[in-house]
């Protein structure tokens, strides 16, 4: 994980015979409400990735599998369903996609202010993300330029900003890949962020103290 440069894998395509010429569109992590699990799989069988061939691949847990179960048998070939992976084994896993969807609509509070685990493990795996508009994510991704924004409320808009990201030429999707690995080894580690959190606690303590 410390060590630049692109991750090279095949894992997803072993486990499933996705053709190597297929892109793949990966969700891994919960499945629930509000995740975009839902949104994902209506995006699926619009034209965008109908026509690049794209798979669209599932990998985790949770209690809405059966939804996801019941897509792949209406679209078999195009959604797949994998089990969840160890955290220690998951970067392979994820590096073996072509774009992250990170998706989590922004009607709460808290999906509007947070970054889930999901978004810093696509970009260290060199995985570009599309993430919804008009929350955090969004921000983050926009400043950083690793993915892309979209209207979580629309398929035809997340098959769309799937589809852009995946039909680019293959060297900027190499550079994309290559760019989101390295904003995440030189700003989103645990050795870049700890500083912050450790001087934020040691300040809490010693006014904590004086009182």
């Amino acid at each position: 994980p410390d060590h630049p440069g692109p991750v090279e894998s095949d894992r997803i395509r072993e486990a499933t015979g996705i053709e190597p010429e297929r892109p793949i569109v990966l969700y891994q992590g919960g499945f629930s409400v509000d995740r975009g699990v839902e949104e994902l799989v209506a995006a699926a069988s619009q034209p965008p990735l109908m026509e690049l061939g794209a798979a669209v691949v599932f990998m985790g847990y949770g209690w809405v599998e059966p939804f996801i179960a019941d897509a792949v048998a209406e679209l078999p070939g195009r959604i797949y369903l994998l089990p969840a992976v160890r955290p220690d084994d998951l970067m392979p896993w994820t590096a073996s996609s072509d774009v992250s969807f990170v998706g989590q609509p922004p009607r709460t509070l808290n999906q509007k202010m947070n970054l889930p685990n999901k978004l810093f493990e696509s970009i260290m795996a060199g995985v570009p993300v599309v993430v919804s508009e008009g929350n955090e994510q969004c921000r983050l991704t926009t400043a950083e330029a690793i993915g892309v924004c979209v209207d979580i409320d629309d398929p035809a808009a997340i098959a769309a900003a799937c589809a852009d990201l995946l039909a680019a030429p293959s060297d900027e999707r190499r550079t994309l890949r290559a760019h989101c690995r390295e904003v995440a080894l030189a700003r989103y580690t645990w050795d870049h962020t700890a500083v912050g959190v450790v001087g934020l606690y040691r300040k809490l303590a010693r006014e904590g103290g004086a009182a």
